[in-house]
This record gives structure tokens, C-alpha cells and sequence, in this order.
């Protein structure tokens, strides 16, 4: 699915947003690539759950198990992540 949008634009928004709400928001390509990233307040219980290579691990697998359900169903979704949080 091709979106067709004003980079600038969509930034300086999400900028915002971050900004005043302190939330991580990713927008990612059909590859999965980043194509932009704004990190908001640093969540420390992900940060705790990160700190070892098993908890990186499974979130990164519940990253991509999460992408895949979006790619496959074309519309946003979420769930709940390996460490319990809904995503």
C-alpha cells in the first residue's frame, strides 16, 4: 500500500505529538524500515525488560509478530507484548 504524503509536514506532526504526550512513535515502510522515529519519555520498565539479550529478544519478536499483523490485515492494530503491555 503506497501512501502518498509531505515528509516535512508529517515530522514537524509527529515532533508534536511526541513532545506533548512523551509516547515513542515509529512509522516504518512495507520492508519494515524506519522512516521516522520519534522517542518520547523513556519507558523505564521497557528499559529494565531490554537491559538482558532475552527480554531485546522478545521485543523484538513482538515487534515483528505486531508488524506482520498490520501488514497482513492493512490497518493498525496492536496487541499485548511478550512483557505485557499493550503495543
Amino acid at each position: 500500500m503506497f501512501i502518498n504524503f509531505d515528509r516535512n509536514k508529517l515530522e514537524q506532526a509527529l515532533h508534536d505529538f511526541s513532545t506533548v504526550t512523551g509516547i515513542n512513535i515509529a512509522i516504518l515502510d512495507e520492508n519494515f524500515m524506519h522512516l521516522n522515529l520519534r522517542l518520547g519519555i523513556p519507558n523505564r520498565y521497557c528499559a529494565y525488560i531490554q537491559s538482558t539479550e532475552t527480554g531485546k529478544y522478545g521485543c523484538q519478536c513482538s515487534d515483528l509478530e505486531l508488524l506482520e499483523k498490520c501488514k497482513k490485515n492493512r490497518k493498525a492494530q496492536y496487541h499485548i507484548c511478550h512483557a505485557g503491555l499493550v503495543d
